[in-house]
């Protein structure tokens, strides 16, 4: 479990937009790796950081993340103490039972990779939100493309822009994919970021095929509690469908109609026509547009 510069880049973005973060969850203890020129980078914005100047590839995160954030607490929690964590808890059950104590006590919550190792997907995320107070943040980073093997799931930006809605008390700030041409993604230097709208506001789903590993990154606020039925999470497209919209109609009978002079085609035309429609690539405008950070 780690952070890359991207994760530092949303978190210098966060801390300009936000004057307090005083207390910091991570989930797991986090390790950090910075390349020699994103340092350098880093070391401008922050040139009076110690941790900064003593760091070395792969070191515990927690003291960066106090240079920059300013916390005056950063707390991890993890299935058990073999890395030092201050909390252990099973993230497969519910913090909320066992901890309720900890309800709201953070102004910042950090997942650097766990989510996808984590069989109850649905309780830990929840215990996620269960931490972060009122107008605190939820970072997250997990595999989302051609990282098949490296835990139990990989994750859509779909799922995120359904999980961190007002509906479930929050708000997304960041959306982000983030290419690697290396397996082990905190070894490229130069890794791409794409801000990836909701398939919501296009009415479609969002469909990526590409050659590389990809992560994907959410920055969400909480604005609200959860409400009181749980969770609701729902496909958007499906949404709009059963909803039975005047507009969803009309895009259903000319899909008919097209669906009609589609299946007149070969077979061969109707395989490659369809391979060509669903192939969403990273440069795709109207769905991920490149987004930078200062040290990436």
């Amino acid at each position: 479990m780690g952070l890359t510069a991207t994760d530092i880049d949303l978190l210098i973005d966060l801390r300009r937009r936000r004057q307090t973060i005083a207390s910091i969850a991570t989930i797991g203890s986090l390790t950090l790796y910075l390349h020699p020129q994103q340092l350098t980078r880093l070391r401008v914005i922050i040139p009076d950081s110690r941790a900064l100047e003593e760091y070395r590839w792969g070191d515990t995160a927690d003291a960066i993340l106090r240079d920059i954030t300013g916390a005056t607490r950063v707390s991890s929690i993890d299935v058990s103490d073999y890395q030092g964590s201050s909390i252990v808890h099973d993230m497969n059950r519910p913090l909320w039972d066992s901890r309720p104590d900890l309800a709201g006590q953070f102004d910042l919550v950090i997942d650097g990779g766990t989510l996808e190792h984590v069989f109850n997907f649905p309780v830990a995320v929840r215990n996620l939100m269960f931490l972060v107070r009122q107008g605190g943040h939820i970072l997250t980073a997990n595999p989302a493309n051609n990282l098949c093997g490296h835990g139990f799931y990989q994750f859509t930006p779909e799922l995120m822009h359904r999980l961190y809605a007002p509906a479930n008390g929050f708000r997304v700030d960041h959306v982000l994919l983030t290419q690697s041409r290396h397996m082990s993604v905190e070894m490229d230097p130069r890794p791409r970021s794409f801000r990836v709208v909701d398939p919501a506001s296009l009415g479609r789903r969002i469909l990526l095929r590409n050659q590389w590993p990809v992560m994907i990154r959410t920055l969400a606020e909480r604005i609200g509690a959860e409400p009181e039925a749980g969770l609701d999470v729902q496909q958007s497209d499906y949404v709009m469908a059963w909803s039975g919209s005047g507009r969803t109609a009309t895009r259903n009978g000319i899909k008919a109609w097209l669906r009609k002079i589609f299946r007149l085609l070969p077979m061969a035309t109707q395989s490659r026509l369809t391979d060509i429609l669903t192939r969403n690539t990273l440069s795709n405008p109207h769905a991920m547009r490149r987004w930078r950070g200062d040290i990436c």
